[in-house]
């Protein structure tokens, strides 16, 4: 995102210079400077509330930020109370104390909090220190880190999430981990390339130390390797001597585990330069499969039975090129594990059960196109261990939605239907057998991307609107079903936030994002937009950005900022106070942002498809 934005400022800087040179508009910068993300960042405080739910009951917590501080709050939905998780400026003085170092109840050093069972005291880390306030006697004391966890980082009681390409262990300890079955004594992990196998014989055991685990391959080699995720960068001859987990899938009765090996070794290289490098800029290298290229990662699925100490290789190949997924074992015992397959032109998916006793694979369910993408999302089943009925995600009508199938593979009924796109599940109750998911392109004199929330019966009776408002919602759910905790704004829309019934009626208000200081300073939102595809019948949704010192009787230069797809179009859907486009659009520019048929899959298949084996140029039909 830094990149682009820098791109974008120095294209801008380039055309205004060009402008100004021929004797048009001249930039004005010290407009973009004035609104400038870093301006204005400022003045951005808390735009969403995350609700924390306590102890998997109706009551939640979460940290909000506004020009008057940051404060934990304490929500009851039942009881519609909203007041402070604790009096701060007490905990402050008794941290200040405590701790040696000054410290204010509105800029508290830690943003996390845990209660406990019983709900009478929270804990928090502050510099790897962990403490505890009472909440009834407003006490505090320090206490040791839950067992088996060291304190957490600065401030933050924990921390985690990244993605991408991450598989070339960079950042990663020199501690050994295992993948360690569910009785807890056998254990797989992978080392130089191979596979190993060991057992303890006491759970207490530590499995580094267990003498002569059985190596169970021979032939691993750096690309051809036990791991689930992309290469990052590498170095050639790198042995990865550290034992690491292996992501093995164990079965229920510990019995048998299945794990997936890459194959990369053909994928040709790509190179990126390391301009932070020092004291010089370096070449690195990773593995990358272009479009259309012969050489792509293959993906194989292994199989090891502890009676016999036998590791197989599950016959998964069906299509060249193909990508397996979702490997799942069925029951609570080793007998039949599942998986899903997809062609690598994306027309073809299946979803097929591997029996372990005959070595035999039986397709279950099928989905198959003809110059279309087939999306797939994740099998559900409605019972535990992956048992009865299967909740399955198609876009067989040309748009996707959800059906509802025995665990032999035969369709029961829709559960859901129309000219709209169910888009993800948010929560499968089993017990009163309702779906609850997200969907777009339902409500009528909305944006077409406007993500609302929905329940509705196994059966696909009773579709019941959980979040109604013209906004894109994101919505989270008690574990009671109760209530829900709605989230939702729109470009030109600040966020707001309200607890919700079961029925979708508001209960209580919580919070609106403050804008105050931003307002003052004659910010403006940007304005969006609806035209026609060159077709002349599709909508195409866009954005627009105008200098906030905008004269209708001038004409101004304008920027399309496009991103094609296929699988977003980056025309932004919810609000933001900052941005490149905003700070474009100050030099003295009209900043456009612009779908095109074939960007998103979020409506139909139809028009999702419209760039299918045409990613070079299909973009451009809507620009023009």
């Amino acid at each position: 995102m830094k990149l682009r934005s820098f791109v974008l400022v120095v294209f801008a800087a380039s055309t205004a210079l060009a402008l100004a040179q021929s004797g048009g508009n001249k930039a004005n910068w010290k407009l973009m400077e004035r609104y400038s993300n870093a301006t204005l960042g400022r003045f951005v405080y808390s735009s969403t509330v995350t609700p924390n739910f306590i102890n998997e009951s109706n009551e939640f917590w979460y940290v909000w930020n506004d020009s008057k501080g940051e404060r934990f709050m304490h929500v009851d939905p039942k009881a519609k109370k909203k007041e402070r998780a604790f009096d701060h400026d007490k905990l402050a003085a008794a941290l200040t104390e405590l701790g040696k170092k000054p410290v204010v109840g509105n800029q508290l050093p830690f943003n996390s909090i845990s209660y406990n069972k019983e709900a009478t005291a929270i804990t928090f880390v502050v510099e790897r220190q962990n403490y505890e306030w009472n909440l009834k006697d407003e006490t505090l004391k320090k206490i040791d880190p839950p067992a088996g966890q060291a304190g957490a980082g600065p401030g933050t009681g924990g921390g985690g999430g990244g993605g991408g390409f991450q598989g070339g262990g960079q950042g990663q300890s020199n501690r050994p981990t295992f993948s360690t079955a569910p009785d807890e004594l056998a254990f797989v992990y992978t080392q130089g390339y191979n596979l190993y196998y060991g057992e303890k014989a006491k759970k207490e055991d530590e499995a580094d130390k267990v003498p002569s685990p059985e190596k169970l391959t021979t032939d691993g080699e750096q690309f051809y390797e036990f791991r689930s995720v992309n290469y990052s960068t590498y170095t050639l001859g790198d042995k990865q001597e550290v034992k690491r987990s292996v992501g093995a899938n164990w079965s229920k009765d510990s019995k048998a585990f299945t794990v997936s090996r890459s194959d990369a070794r053909k994928v040709s290289d790509l190179f990126v330069i390391n301009s932070l490098a020092n004291p010089r800029p370096t070449v690195e290298t990773y593995k990358y499969q272009m479009p259309g290229e012969e050489n792509v990662q293959q993906t194989e699925i292994y199989l090891f039975t502890r009676d016999d100490k036998k590791m197989r290789r599950v016959p998964v190949e069906k299509w060249k090129d193909q990508t397996v997924s979702n490997v799942h074992w069925i029951g609570k015992d080793s007998t039949r594990l599942r998986f899903s397959r997809r062609d690598r032109l994306q027309r073809n998916q299946e979803l097929c059960e591997y029996d372990v006793a005959t070595n035999e694979v039986k397709v279950v369910l099928a989905e198959s196109t003809e110059n279309a993408f087939i999306e797939t999302q994740a099998t559900r089943y409605l019972e535990e261990d992956n048992l009865g009925d299967i909740v399955w995600w198609s876009e067989r009508s040309g748009w996707g939605h959800y059906y509802l199938y025995t665990h032999d593979g035969k369709l029961k009924n829709p559960i859901t239907a129309g000219a709209w796109r169910a888009e993800s599940v948010l929560e499968v109750d089993r017990e009163d057998k309702k779906l609850y998911f997200s969907a777009v392109g339902r409500e009528e004199n909305e944006d077409l991307y406007n993500s609302h929330h929905y329940v509705v019966g196994l059966d696909g009776k009773g579709l019941r609107l959980l979040d109604a408002g013209d906004a894109d919602h994101t919505f989270s759910l008690s574990k009671s079903k109760d209530f829900g905790v709605d989230r939702y704004s729109r470009v030109d829309l600040p966020p707001k936030s309200c607890v919700r019934d079961r029925n979708g009626n508001v209960v209580m208000e919580l919070e609106d994002m403050d804008l105050s200081r931003i307002s003052e300073t004659g910010w403006k939102a940007p304005e969006r937009f609806v035209v026609k595809a060159a077709d002349g019948v599709t909508d195409i949704l866009g954005n627009m950005w105008k200098p906030f010192d905008f004269d209708p009787h001038k004409k101004y230069p304008i920027i399309l900022s496009i991103y094609p797809g296929p699988q977003t179009e980056q025309v932004t859907q919810t609000f933001s106070a900052t941005g490149s486009n905003q700070e474009l659009a100050q030099l003295g520019f009209i900043v456009i942002q612009i779908g095109n048929r074939g960007g998103t899959p979020q409506r139909s298949n139809a028009y999702h498809s419209y760039g299918y084996y045409n990613l070079r140029d299909y973009g451009l039909a809507d620009k023009k």
